[in-house]
């Protein structure tokens, strides 16, 4: 199901903003922001997932496959589906380069780099009307408090250094 922003905002004006917890809020939040993805995304034959789990991969290369499924807490089974969509439609390359070949490491193709680039130039126009919605730094320090949050939780990007070349 696609949320749109009419459609998921309702309380607004209410007063039930202060009634709804913030796990509700950033699940909501969470749901528009995806709904922007799959507007810009229609063309494309991939979900949302398909394309957040590649558009890791782009941003931190060659990891284990494993840790991709840590950042966007996913569960094995899933991203091994995902993996594998991606790697048919020539987004993604999977390799098994450790000594015990055991580990999968994720790389994304030039294919899946330009799919990165095109689907951010497209959400630019969404993350412009969010700013735009959203005067006086509220966005960037939403994204430091929410990132703070995540942080307290355990959760966490991994180190640049860990990560592969992004070519």
């Amino acid at each position: 199901m696609v949320y749109s922003k009419q459609s998921c905002v309702t309380s607004k004006g209410l007063g039930l903003e202060n009634d709804i917890s913030i796990g509700v809020l950033l699940q909501i939040a969470g749901r528009i922001m995806e709904a922007g993805l799959a507007r810009v995304s229609e063309d494309i034959d991939l979900t949302t997932g398909q394309l957040a789990v590649l558009g890791m991969v782009c941003r931190y290369p060659e990891l284990p496959q494993s840790e991709y499924g840590r950042i966007l807490c996913i569960n094995e089974a899933t991203l091994g589906r995902y993996a594998s969509r991606l790697e048919t439609t020539g987004h993604i390359t999977r390799s098994r380069n450790d000594p015990d070949g055991r580990i999968i490491r994720l790389s994304p193709t030039d294919e899946g780099k330009a799919l990165f680039k095109l689907l951010g130039e497209r959400l630019q126009t969404f993350s412009e009307a969010y700013r735009a919605a959203s005067p006086d730094g509220n966005v960037e320090r939403l994204h430091k408090e929410v990132s703070q949050f995540l942080k307290a939780q355990g959760w966490a990007l991994p180190d640049k250094a860990r990560a592969g070349p992004t070519g």
